[in-house]
């Protein structure tokens, strides 16, 4: 339901800014900032604060009115697929897997026979998982599939807002952790399954120069092969999807996914069933409920954005830094356990030769003792 907050009637106008406003002077932190730059003059301080808040609130809209609600917020930023409610909504909805197999077809370049979601999208069921979460949801789908071979397979599809260099890493733990890599890759080519993960974001692993969308695997450094289930079916296969980069050829299927996926819009030419993706998530064809919890995903979003000052970025920073390091220094430690040189161990990892060559050193003498 919209809120009229500016009317005609001056009266309700001054109503309506009094009940609205003094609540969010109340609330709002940004006014703790606004302390510091405003020399400690309380005046100023409300001032800023109601300046602000009506910013924050406030969306114009054609003839002069201003509505706060549903419609209006939606109205203030596009609500893009990647929204957890609508990426889920969008690939995991019964009778979606057409769509499905044709995004899995256009990135991955694999004509699956079967393709069937983990988990299907059911409003309330989803509900009840983000009020039992209590946090921002993670938008992770889980597909299972069988390949025109009859070779069955694992496909992961995730979203995130930034690529971090040891995502990649963290991706490949399941070949590798806590086993040696050599062991690892024998217990996966004994494992007929092959797995793909399809990991789209708005930022760039690799320089401004590389193609949009990176597919990684495992290969023989000796000979340069592709470590295989069967011929024709790598072993696993990460596929890195930027939305950022645009080195992308144009009239291509997947050119064309990468424009929805940024915009929520379809360009002419586009293949039909990239249209009913747009009809499927379009905001305006959401139920009421659907349209509010996915406003609540976005605001939240925001809000974390917004309350993290520079301090806690640079400790979130830092901690990651050392938690990626730790991670790195135990995936070095499996690869030289493998007998990789040390000069590989510290390219793969980004580890500085000096730490790969102390690493080994450590575990000679653990090994000698």
């Amino acid at each position: 339901m919209e809120t009229l907050l500016f009317s005609k009637n001056p009266s309700t106008t001054v109503f309506i800014a009094i009940r609205f406003i003094i609540p969010i002077i109340k609330i709002t932190n940004l006014s703790e900032n606004l302390l510091v730059t405003t020399m400690g003059f309380p005046f100023f301080r409300l001032y800023s604060s109601v300046l602000l808040s009506f910013a924050y609130l406030f969306i114009e809209k054609s003839k002069g009115e201003f509505l706060l609600g549903t419609k209006g917020r939606e109205a203030m930023r596009k609500i893009l697929p990647t929204n957890d409610l609508l990426f889920r909504k969008l690939f995991t909805s019964e009778g979606s897997e057409p769509l499905l197999k044709a995004f899995m077809q256009d990135v991955l370049y694999r004509d699956f026979y079967y393709l069937t979601p983990l988990e299907t999208y059911r409003f309330e069921e989803y509900r009840q998982r983000l009020n039992q979460n209590k946090l921002m949801p993670v938008t992770k789908i889980g597909v299972l599939a069988t390949t025109r071979t009859g070779r069955p397979a694992k496909i992961e599809l995730q979203v995130q807002e930034q690529f971090k260099p040891p995502s990649l890493l963290d991706s490949l733990d399941e070949l590798w952790y806590p086993l040696g890599l050599r062991d690892a890759i024998t217990r996966r080519k004994n494992s007929s399954e092959a797995i793909y993960l399809i990991s789209l974001g708005n930022d760039a692993l690799f320089d401004r120069f590389s193609p949009a969308v990176r597919y990684l695997g495992l290969v023989d450094l000796d000979t340069y092969e592709l470590v295989e289930v069967e011929e024709g079916e790598e072993l696993f296969t990460l596929c890195y999807f930027s939305l950022k980069n645009r080195n992308l050829l144009k009239n291509r299927p997947i050119y064309y996914w990468q424009q929805f996926f940024r915009t929520g819009e379809v360009e002419d030419g586009a293949p039909e069933y990239l249209k009913e993706a747009q009809r499927l998530v379009d905001f305006s064809n959401l139920s009421e409920e659907e349209k509010t919890l996915t406003l609540a995903i976005e605001d939240g979003l925001l809000v974390r954005k917004g309350r993290l000052s520079n301090k806690e970025q640079k400790a979130e920073e830092k901690g990651y830094r050392n938690g990626s390091e730790l991670r790195a220094r135990e995936i070095a430690s499996n690869l030289l356990a493998s007998g990789l040189l040390l000069e590989k161990v510290a390219e793969y990892t980004d580890l500085s030769l000096k730490t790969v060559r102390d690493l080994a050193l450590k575990r000679s003498d653990d090994f000698k003792k």
